[in-house]
């Protein structure tokens, strides 16, 4: 199989390397993302073969997420590919276009600080 067609500028997700898609499972949680830490809800992608195992051993070393904390997850992803309004009330094209701006301001903010106190930042653009 082929890996589903993903792109974001400066990341290359390792899937979509060539021949590494049917080896790959990507792990992820809405804890970051959604800064919603503790929820403890998840989610697991790839090819059945891998996710099929990750599925039975899961019951048995994590204990349950509630069901109002899955729920609330279902409802934020697909919310989230359309258009964001933030607290300023600046629309963006969608939360994780929001989310990535949001990072790199706070990048280049620390590195700045760091800059002018005297450190040696590398060149993270």
């Amino acid at each position: 199989p082929s890996a589903p067609s993903t792109t974001v500028p400066g990341h290359t997700h390792f899937a979509s390397l060539p021949g590494m898609y049917p080896r790959t499972v990507t792990i992820s949680s809405c804890g970051k993302t959604f800064s919603a830490t503790g929820w403890q809800v998840g989610w697991a992608v790839g090819p059945s073969s891998l996710v099929g195992p990750v599925q039975q051993v899961l019951p048995q070393v994590q204990f349950c997420a509630c069901s109002l904390a899955q729920d609330a997850l279902a409802r934020a992803l697909p919310q989230a590919d359309g258009p964001y309004e933030d607290e300023d009330g600046q629309v963006w094209d969608d939360y994780y276009v929001y989310l990535r701006e949001r990072y790199r301001s706070k990048r280049d903010l620390l590195a700045k600080a760091l800059e002018e106190a005297g450190f040696d930042v590398p060149d993270y653009r």
